[in-house]
């Protein structure tokens, strides 16, 4: 369950607003704690990002013998997170990307593997291989509209990815999905932090950086 506090919100540029959001997860069967984690939602697409699961997830095991909790109310710490996130998004906008990268960024940063591809022998090629043209096809759409609008950025990337991440109930484009969606949501994250940390290096190339993900891209 996502709870977006609307009354509640901040841009990052002059036309992008964004909302925080709590994510909460249970299950009946004991498989995955009761847990909160803090994330941003952007208002205009309603694409959203955990962003920091270190800092501000509880979580609540399902035991008899299950500790207290207890919730500190730390607003500056969320002021913080709120700042950090922003800062991050500018950091995104500052780095060129090439419209072709973005199905190989999409692979990295979901660590997406296409295992099959080693395997061309496999009763099962044919159909995979087509279905991962059609998804690399759709992110390609994807980045035409976020670029177009955006510019040739990382930023733009970024909307691409959490577009496709926070719309697989109507896009039903990654594998195992319904498995653990806030880990996808996660990982956007953690990419964006690791991706302006490469990308500030002086010998930094795109190539370079995703040359385990290229394949995926032909």
């Amino acid at each position: 369950i996502d709870l977006i506090h609307k009354n509640v919100s901040f841009k990052v540029f002059e036309q992008d607003t964004w909302f925080p959001y709590l994510r909460i997860s249970n299950s009946y069967n004991r498989t995955f704690a009761l847990t909160f984690e803090l994330g941003f939602v952007r208002k205009l697409c309603s694409n959203g990002v955990i962003f920091d699961k270190k800092t501000v997830k509880l979580k609540y095991n399902h035991s008899k013998n299950q500790k207290p909790v207890t919730i500190v109310k730390d607003i500056s710490r969320l002021k913080q997170l709120e700042q950090e996130f922003k800062d991050y998004m500018l950091n995104l906008k500052r780095f060129y990307i090439d419209p072709k990268h973005v199905f190989p960024l999409l692979c990295k940063c979901l660590q997406l593997k296409f295992e099959f591809l080693k395997n061309p022998d496999s009763p099962f090629y044919e159909s995979k291989l087509k279905k991962l043209h059609l998804f690399r096809e759709f992110t390609e759409l994807k980045a035409k509209q976020y670029f177009s609008r955006e510019g040739d950025n990382a930023y733009a990337a970024f909307n691409v990815i959490t577009d496709i991440v926070s719309n697989q109930n109507y896009y039903h484009n990654l594998s195992n999905f319904t498995m653990s969606p806030s880990r996808n949501y996660r990982m956007v994250s953690e990419w964006m932090r690791e991706f302006v940390e490469s990308a500030e290096r002086r010998d930094f190339r795109m190539e370079d950086y995703l040359k385990n993900y290229l394949n995926g891209n032909k």
